[in-house]
């Protein structure tokens, strides 16, 4: 899978909540304006991606997604492309005004 740490890094603005390259995971949350909590994260040596949308103030998952067979995960401004040898297209995660992923707008 091929990632780019910095790109993860100015998206979330923070450092990765957990991150363990001994077993190849990454783990980093987001939350926006209206309070929608991104969860992210990713599985290095088995290509896997989970993305969630939590309502943060009643910890309620709005949507949780998991992606296998990953191989590249990039970002191009506010946005982050996941892309997967499963599908055609990539899912895409916007950042800004608020979150949404692909055709999934909150």
């Amino acid at each position: 899978m091929i990632f780019d740490h910095y790109d993860l890094l100015e998206l979330f603005e923070r450092e990765p909540l957990e991150y363990r390259s001994d077993q190849g995971f990454y783990m980093n949350s987001k939350t926006d304006p209206l309070g929608i909590k991104l969860l992210f994260s990713m599985s290095i040596y088995t290509d896997k991606c989970m993305v969630s949308l939590i309502y943060k103030e009643h910890e309620l998952t709005l949507v949780s997604l998991e992606i296998n067979n990953v191989i590249k995960v990039e970002k191009r401004e506010d946005l982050l492309f996941i892309h997967s040898k499963s599908a055609s297209s990539p899912i895409i995660i916007n950042f800004k005004p608020r979150f949404s992923i692909s055709e999934i707008c909150l």
